[in-house]
């Protein structure tokens, strides 16, 4: 029938078609933009308030492709998310999905916090759904590095899934390298699944690993290069590499091709002008010569390799005095972690501060339960979403108390750093000749250097320790070892599960070659598509994707 937009529109007989068509177009791009805008902040509003939505999405045929891939049915696209069909209301519609909750499982460096749209969506259609974060990805305090099997990084879901009643069962959706993840869960818990939906997912089959999908696309020998910059090795360079991330460009070109960044960049305006110095940090700083010459520092001086190795002494100085504080407890109980986790600080703290800050000492500007409260508060606030950003006339509300929480933070963290600025600034002076010893030290002194392109203030400065004391405790990488590990996957557990496949036909980080290659070496029961999505649906087509699931809850 083709696109039932155009369809049903009225053909302009004044000025022609060429020019009418053109006039449309234009008219459809600005709806289309506006409706966007519009699902954007009621999203956020319903996601984190639970209001119900003014605006209701009809559940639409979409187009599909049931059975097995050699079905005689042709497959079609999605060609409008905004179209309006003849569907049934939505009451009805609820009326024959028997499993209403969704898992919502995100992907390789995302968080739960990717799903708001689709939340928003589902809980307006009188779904549960429930977005998890998988071990150290989000705001799980799990440290990437030692995430190393599939099992540890899926731990969440797991738990979540055992945690059930007894007869209930879930819808699980799994984004990309999640689909390894929702296939793992259909393994080793497939009672508790009603469907498995991949959305463009590593829907592999046993014996594959999740990385070989995104290979062909990625170039695995380039990204694994002992001198990739994608590449961290958490355990040292003398180790096999720990987990990667990609930098901004890369993740706009590979994940967010046809997503509004405007909208990534507005969930988080209000905190990272609170709480990152107005743009002055590392990581928000906008591109431009300030963003380069911040990256060039962080390169060249901050963690070039002479720097890292010079510091070498303090983490063998602080594992020494973990291993005597161990021997001082022996025939005690105690928690290792919390030691693990002190000594992890104490390094940081020396290697960016310049001395401990957990030690107590009687002088010290806080206390170490408030710096390490301080840290988690920081870390914690940084990744909110705060509704009042997106909706400014509720703001002065403050709704949900962040607002309170980021100021009184911000001011404990400026006092704190003018104290260790003063300190240093004073040592600088009281001693000739002398020579950088911590990071701070080396952000002093290139405050002072006339030839830098743009001066570094002292609040950028104070910006700047803020961002590595807190990248350092809490950075977000993809751990390597999920994706690296080869499934294994039973045709009496796994071959059993309901699974649905959507693929998104304009995504360059896992091609639709590359996932139609997958529905045809592991045929699910029923395989979807979105025309005109990157490869996060839920930010570009929020509509579409909203209006699959649906259809496919409604599957018998």
């Amino acid at each position: 029938m083709g696109n039932k937009f155009i369809c049903m529109s009225k053909k302009d007989t004044k000025n022609g078609g060429i020019g009418s068509r053109s006039k449309r177009g234009n008219l459809s791009k600005r709806r289309s933009s506006i409706d966007e805008e519009l699902l954007h902040k009621q999203a956020l509003a319903l996601a984190i308030h639970q209001h119900q939505l003014s605006q209701r999405f009809d559940n639409g045929s979409m187009s599909r492709r049931l059975g097995s891939t050699s079905s005689r049915r042709r497959a079609t696209t999605l060609s409008d998310p905004f179209a309006t069909t003849d569907a049934k209301p939505l009451p009805e519609c609820l009326e024959n999905i028997k499993t209403k909750k969704f898992v919502l499982v995100h992907g390789e460096g995302f968080g739960a916090w990717c799903w708001y749209k689709s939340i928003a969506l589902l809980e307006e259609s009188g779904l549960l759904p429930v977005a998890l974060d998988l071990a150290g990805c989000g705001i799980d305090t799990t440290d990437a590095k030692n995430v190393t099997t599939l099992a540890e990084y899926s731990k969440p879901l797991i738990d979540f899934l055992q945690n059930l009643p007894e007869d209930e069962k879930v819808i699980l959706v799994g984004h990309s390298s999640g689909g390894a993840c929702i296939s793992y869960a259909l393994e080793h818990l497939p009672d508790k699944i009603s469907k498995a939906i991949y959305l463009c997912g590593t829907m592999i089959a046993d014996g594959h690993r999740p990385f070989d999908v995104f290979a062909e696309e990625l170039g695995s020998e380039e990204l694994f290069s002992p001198d990739s910059k994608f590449v961290i090795y958490g355990n040292g360079k003398d180790n096999p590499p720990t987990g990667f991330m990609f930098e901004k460009q890369h993740l706009q070109g590979l994940y967010f091709n046809h997503s509004p960044t405007k909208h990534l960049q507005d969930i988080y305006h209000g905190n990272i002008k609170r709480l990152g110095y107005n743009y002055s940090d590392i990581t928000w700083s906008p591109y431009g010569p300030y963003w380069r010459q911040a990256r060039k520092m962080c390169l060249m001086e901050l963690f070039s390799a002479r720097r890292l190795e010079s510091y070498e002494y303090i983490r063998a100085e602080e594992m020494s005095s973990l291993l005597k504080e161990i021997f001082g407890l022996s025939g005690r109980a105690f928690l290792l972690k919390d030691c693990l986790s002190t000594v992890s600080l104490n390094v940081i703290s020396r290697m960016v501060l310049g001395r401990r800050y957990l030690d107590g000492s009687e002088n010290a500007v806080v206390s170490p339960e408030e710096f390490k409260k301080m840290l988690d508060e920081l870390f914690l606030l940084n990744g909110v979403l705060n509704i009042g950003d997106l909706i400014p006339y509720i703001n002065f509300l403050d709704l949900q108390g962040y607002v309170k929480r980021m100021k009184v933070v911000s001011k404990k963290f400026d006092r704190f750093l003018e104290h260790v600025l003063d300190e240093h600034e004073a040592r600088r002076r009281e001693t000739a000749g002398y020579t950088s010893r911590d990071m701070v030290d080396v952000l002093l002194e290139l405050a002072e250097d006339p030839t830098l392109e743009v001066k570094l203030e002292r609040h950028g400065v104070k910006a700047f320790t803020q961002d590595v004391a807190l990248a350092m405790v809490s950075i977000r990488p993809i751990p390597l070892g999920p994706m690296m590990e080869k499934l294994s996957l039973s045709a009496e557990k796994y071959g059993t599960g309901r699974r649905f496949y959507i693929q998104t036909l304009d995504d360059n980080a896992l091609s639709p070659d590359v996932q139609e290659k997958l529905v045809r070496e592991n045929p699910p029961e029923g395989v979807f598509k979105i025309k005109g999505s990157d490869h996060c649906p839920f930010f570009s087509k929020p509509q579409a994707l909203h209006k699959i699931l649906l259809e496919i809850a409604q599957i018998a």
